[in-house]
């Protein structure tokens, strides 16, 4: 692989697998975007979270405290806030 190609490769993984999966992609979704099975996909998906284990915990943690105070603050302190009925 040439040096430029090998980042494009990786910048292609990742907008095709690794951001879909921590934004919440299901493996059906990526398995049909990669032409892949629902089955390989998920081993994909399950590699990436243990992987990153740290950054995935972090995630879930994350979901867990909205799904309880309906509220979100970013890294800048916007808030976001998350009603039920939307």
């Amino acid at each position: 692989i040439i040096f430029g190609e090998s980042k494009e490769l990786d910048r292609n993984l990742a907008k095709k697998v690794f951001l879909p999966t921590f934004y919440g992609s299901s493996a059906y979704a990526i398995g049909q975007m990669l032409n892949i099975s629902t089955e390989e996909a998920t081993v994909i998906q399950n590699n990436i979270k243990n992987y990153f284990k740290t950054a995935w915990d972090w995630i879930i943690e994350q979901q867990e405290k909205v799904k309880l105070d309906k509220v979100y603050y970013d890294f800048y302190g916007r808030c976001r806030i998350f009603n039920e009925n939307e």
